[in-house]
């Protein structure tokens, strides 16, 4: 960040910065060309990932707005097979399918970083950070890898609102 360079691109022509109104724009025109459709009860973008991992999976996304523009973009990722049986499906190895597949979209850097304990046991995040975009990558359960896309200008300014507050 120190250095000023700036990374807003995410993915289908999404960004980081992008007006909410935009957002919902490009979601609808993305939708109109069958690229993308709602998710589950409508909370969510829906995006078929039919060949960009080993396994058929989906890709659910919904940002979050600072003063009206995208500033973090939340994603998770489940493959379509995934059943408690199929344990090649589970996030653990889909975890590492979309780390590999964040390497060939946004380049080498993802770092491994500190294991963390919780309900499904012990797992690691992924996270590269470029100028003011931050990646992490981790489980969320034994079915879904959730990712996270954050603009951490937006995000300082956002902490230091809440630090004059107080």
């Amino acid at each position: 960040m120190a250095r000023g360079v700036t990374y807003n691109r995410l993915f289908l022509g999404y960004e980081l910065g992008m007006a909410k109104e935009a957002f919902y724009d490009h979601s609808w025109a993305l939708n109109r060309q069958g690229l993308v459709m709602q998710g589950p009860q409508n909370q969510t973008v829906q995006y078929e990932l039919d060949d960009d991992l080993p396994h058929p999976a989906k890709m659910y996304f919904y940002p979050e707005f600072y003063e009206d523009k995208v500033f973090q973009m939340r994603v998770q990722f489940i493959y379509d097979g995934w059943a408690p049986w199929n344990k090649e499906l589970w996030s653990d190895s889909l975890q590492l399918d979309v780390v590999d597949l964040f390497r060939a979209w946004y380049g080498e850097g993802f770092i491994e970083h500190g294991a963390t304990r919780d309900f499904f046991g012990e797992h690691v995040e992924y996270v590269k950070v470029d100028g003011n975009r931050r990646i992490v990558v981790a489980k969320h359960t034994d079915q879904e890898v959730v990712a996270v896309f954050t603009d951490l200008v937006a995000e300082k300014a956002i902490e230091d609102e809440q630090d004059d507050e107080v």
